[in-house]
């Protein structure tokens, strides 16, 4: 696992003007939402949304860990950002599935389908893209106000 922090970076597509937070890489194993998860422990002024953000991130890195079609080799890259009062989650990987992230109905055997969900209810406004280099990026923003 890798951390890293820096003061600012390069825009991925999800903001315009932003102050990067948190750059954090983990394997793509059954560990990676709680490492993930963990990373949050650490940004400062976030008190509002903290809870709120390691559920969207455990949730985004779970789908990658369960449907992109990694492999325990393979990286998920975490990004998070702040901008304008709102904390933003950027999830990357490879995107060896092909497709986009969407939103399915649960499922009633308890096999999923509530984690597009839970991520749609927790944050202002998230989406997906695949990007240049045919990866996949799922991205959600949480407002944590002017103050935070």
């Amino acid at each position: 696992m890798g951390i890293g922090f820096v003061e600012s970076g390069e825009s991925d597509g999800v903001a315009r003007s932003e102050s990067v937070e948190l750059r954090l890489a983990v394997r793509c194993d059954v560990a990676a939402p709680r490492l993930a998860r963990k990373a949050f422990d650490v940004i400062e002024g976030i008190d509002a949304v903290r809870d709120s953000a390691r559920l969207v991130v455990s949730e985004l890195v779970s789908n990658a860990v369960r449907h992109s079609g990694c492999v325990a080799s393979d990286l998920i890259q975490v990004r998070v950002s702040r901008r304008d009062g709102f904390l933003t989650v950027a999830v990357t990987d490879r995107g060896m599935a092909g497709g986009t992230p969407r939103m399915r109905p649960h499922q009633p055997d308890g096999r999923g389908g509530l984690g597009l969900s839970i991520v749609a209810k927790l944050s202002s406004r998230w989406g997906t893209r695949r990007t240049a280099g045919d990866c996949c990026l799922v991205w959600a923003e949480l407002a944590i106000g002017p103050g935070d």
